[in-house]
């Protein structure tokens, strides 16, 4: 016979351990329908292209959990090309979506190198990046196009030009398969920096030590007359100072913003060779993004494209008006027959791009029409910045 103590104290046993059962039960589904803590006013985040996929998602309160979209670019953050072309982008999109988008920018290369941004994006290290074309030929040999810009027209919209170009030649837009392009600005304005000696004619290029980066950049140069450098771009500034360079192709941003104006004397306005910025996605994160957040960054980056030659110019027009007073240097204006003089020394240089575009079954004749004639279209007085 059992001991009646033993069966209250089994049965009292029991209880306790049902009772703890149903707390911690209880525990557990309140955590789970409880929001995560967060700064006030704002709402949990999510980043990466595994998170665009939950951009609509609502949390439990009904607010909207906004994506973060990481953007990487080797430019320093104090330079124009982030302040001036990709932050107001940035900026925009954050406003169109209502918050939706968040986008986290990385800038100085923290990330990525210049000419390893475009793979950066491809792999998923960055959603967004901001590669220079430029600095890729084997992968983007269309677009090598934009280097043979005329010496003597001056582009208003040459980033329309370039979007143009893109949007009418299917081999163009094939260079762009492995990632969704956003927007593309083309440097409008370019000029012949010099250390010591000033290029007025065609006569004083001869000698000249000039940086040369790339095929037909220095093919050009050298057609001049000049002695293509080449040199990483690191290393420009030091060379420049120390005389191994004599001058060096610049945009007209880098006088301050690098401090370049502190040891350049002159300044040869000849709309020379410039680069190509683009901004693109990889195409997991876009594809992961609801169809009204893609509408809504696609209307922002073209509106951006359409006003990015006019944020270029204001740029322009203002560093070139105050570089005499700044920095003490010379800008040197030509002649239209000393400018014909430059175009004709280069003739060859087309003839032979053009050439070796065909040969690699490329449409070389057609890319360098089409380019010359969008040159000559925006460069009507029509298109030219509105003071």
């Amino acid at each position: 016979m059992k001991d009646k103590s033993s069966g209250n104290k089994l049965f009292f046993l029991v209880g306790i351990s049902l009772l703890l059962v149903m707390i911690v039960t209880s525990m557990v589904s309140c955590a789970n329908n409880t929001p995560a803590t967060t700064p006030a006013g704002s709402t949990p985040a999510t980043s990466g292209t595994q998170a665009a996929a939950t951009t609509s998602a609502s949390s439990p309160a009904g607010t909207v959990k906004p994506v973060t979209l990481v953007l990487t670019s080797h430019e320093p953050p104090m330079s124009w090309v982030p302040t001036g072309a990709f932050m107001p982008w940035i900026a925009k999109v954050e406003e169109a979506t209502g918050g939706a988008v968040k986008i986290e920018p990385h800038w100085g290369a923290e990330l990525a190198e210049a000419n390893q941004t475009y793979d950066a994006v491809i792999k998923g290290i960055a959603d967004i990046g901001t590669p220079i074309m430029n600095e890729l030929p084997n992968r983007f040999p269309l677009m090598t196009v934009t280097e043979m810009n005329s010496y003597d027209v001056k582009c208003y919209k040459r980033s329309l030009a370039v979007a143009e170009m893109i949007k009418t030649h299917p081999e163009m837009q094939a260079e762009y398969k492995d990632t969704k392009l956003l927007w593309i600005m083309q440097a409008s304005m370019g000029y012949f920096a010099t250390t010591k000696k000033p290029l007025r004619t065609l006569e004083d290029c001869q000698g000249v030590k000039m940086l040369g980066v790339g095929e037909w950049i220095a093919a050009r140069e050298k057609a001049l007359g000049m002695i293509p450098t080449q040199m990483a771009p690191m290393d420009m500034m030091p060379a420049l100072q120390k005389g191994v360079l004599d001058g060096s192709t610049v945009m007209p941003f880098l006088l301050r913003d690098f401090q370049m104006g502190a040891f350049l004397k002159y300044l040869t306005d000849v709309s020379c060779s410039l680069s190509s910025w683009a901004a693109v996605m990889n195409l997991d994160t876009w594809n992961n993004l609801p169809a009204d957040i893609q509408k809504t960054i696609e209307d922002v980056s073209l509106e951006h494209q359409n006003k990015i030659d006019d944020l270029y110019w204001a740029m322009v027009e203002e560093r070139i008006g105050s570089a005499p007073s700044e920095f003490g240097i010379e800008i040197i204006s030509l002649s239209e027959q000393e400018v014909a003089r430059w175009v004709n020394a280069e003739a060859g240089v087309r003839e032979d791009f053009v050439k070796s575009l065909e040969a690699r079954g490329l449409p070389g004749q057609k890319l360098m029409e089409d380019y010359m004639a969008l040159e000559k279209k925006y460069a009507a007085p029509e298109y030219a910045p509105k003071k």
